[in-house]
């Protein structure tokens, strides 16, 4: 009943936060627009495998996020609507929640995975990057559950086929958004056998090569059918090139910060949960001869390292971060509680749910009333009618690609 009880809260305050208003807000982020205006070119007729954004080939990422909404608008869904672009994302990251607390179930146990759970769905980067139609959470919810089956396939013998799962799961992350999605699985599993080489004793490696043959049946296919069938002029050479240099190039990176950004920013992204990040992160280190607790102490390290090497650094990348700092939150918390002989988690859960209840308020329906940009759907609309008649629409401005979605057709920017 215990386990059926999280599973309950877990849905309802996830739902709330993630889909009270999710189409009030504007889709003006181009990282959101980007998506969906690939996807409305494929719903209208364009190639699946070889996507367009705005007449031009968009290959530096996988496709999978552009078909997730592509197969809505093919449903007959609007094609301007926010709610519609962000849905995916919505769904994938309520079902992250629910890959954070079976991860964690099997790493530090139930209370501590619940515990977890809950922090995760008040924290910054998922009330932000949960609601937006962006790539981000599609990859996080494969990665976790990589992450959680290869420990299981290490924890437990005779489920060789666990890691299978794990393999595949990378492989769904890496098609969701690069190259994290395998590495920090693979990253996770080699660090933890560092600071426990007893692993090897068991775990059915030999499944192992089966979990990478399944990583590379799934995230190999649809790049070799652009270098090798589509793009024989080296577009695709090209584009993937391009964002390896964005991503590790000094010189060439949009955002670039010091190599301690993250770790530097780490408590203040996680808010509120943050807080209690370097006490639980002590705490790791200090238990780490526990399987469990030396996992997710692997698991956030190699994130954070990852991430540090990147030097295109933004906040929304810290999403990586949050499963396992959530966890180490939730398994610290669970400490203190026993330290002080107190069975219930009740006050937690009360917490969570103000948090939760706050949180879906302000962005649902707060934040767009606030925001300037909250007159620019009605303001397409009527532009949209005074322009209906043109053969050509032209722009200016910063966000052409904000006047094509709403105006559902393509535009000319100036």
């Amino acid at each position: 009943m215990s386990r059926r009880r999280h599973l309950l809260i877990l849905l309802v305050l996830s739902a709330i936060v993630l889909f009270t208003g999710l189409g009030n807000r504007t889709l003006q982020r181009e990282r959101e627009t980007r998506i969906a205006l690939t996807a409305r070119e494929m719903a209208d007729g364009g190639s699946w495998l070889v996507p367009e954004y705005r007449g031009e080939l968009r290959l530096k990422k996988p496709p999978v996020p552009y078909w997730m909404v592509a197969v809505l608008y093919k449903a007959g869904v609007p094609v301007n609507s926010a709610f519609w672009a962000r849905l995916p994302t919505a769904l994938m990251a309520l079902g992250l929640v629910f890959a954070t607390y079976f991860a964690g179930a099997a790493m530090v146990g139930r209370q501590a995975a619940y515990l977890g759970a809950l922090a995760l769905i008040t924290t910054q980067p998922f009330l932000v990057q949960g609601r937006v139609a962006e790539a981000d959470a599609e990859m996080m919810f494969f990665l976790v559950m990589s992450v959680g089956c290869a420990y299981v396939a290490m924890h437990r013998r005779g489920h060789g086929w666990w890691w299978l799962a794990a393999g595949g799961c990378a492989g769904m992350a890496f098609m969701m958004k690069g190259i994290a999605g395998v590495v920090i699985p693979i990253g996770s599993i080699a660090m933890f056998v560092a600071l426990r080489p007893d692993a090897l004793r068991g775990g059915r490696w030999r499944w192992a090569l089966g979990g990478l043959l399944a990583c590379l049946l799934i995230a190999a296919p649809w790049y070799f059918y652009i270098y090798n069938v589509t793009h024989g002029d080296g577009a695709a050479s090209e584009a993937i090139a391009k964002q390896m240099e964005e991503t590790f190039s000094s010189s060439a990176g949009r955002h670039p910060e010091p190599f301690w950004y993250y770790l530097e920013n780490w408590p203040g992204t996680m808010a509120p949960w943050g807080l209690l990040a370097p006490f639980a992160g002590w705490a790791l280190w200090k238990r780490r001869r526990h399987r469990g607790v030396a996992f997710l102490f692997a698991w956030f390290v190699v994130g954070l390292v990852l991430l540090s090497l990147i030097t295109t650094k933004q906040r929304h990348y810290a999403l990586i971060l949050l499963p396992p700092t959530a966890l180490a939150a939730g398994w610290w918390m669970t400490l203190m509680l026993a330290r002080r002989g107190i069975p219930k988690v009740r006050g937690v859960e009360i917490v969570c749910t103000l948090l939760a209840l706050a949180a879906s308020a302000y962005l649902g329906f707060f934040q767009p009333k606030k925001d300037d940009v909250g007159v620019i759907p009605g303001f397409m609309e009527r532009a949209e009618a005074l322009a209906a008649e043109s053969g050509e629409v032209w722009t200016t401005g910063k966000m052409p690609w904000c006047t094509e979605f709403y105006f559902q057709r393509k535009v000319q920017s100036m």
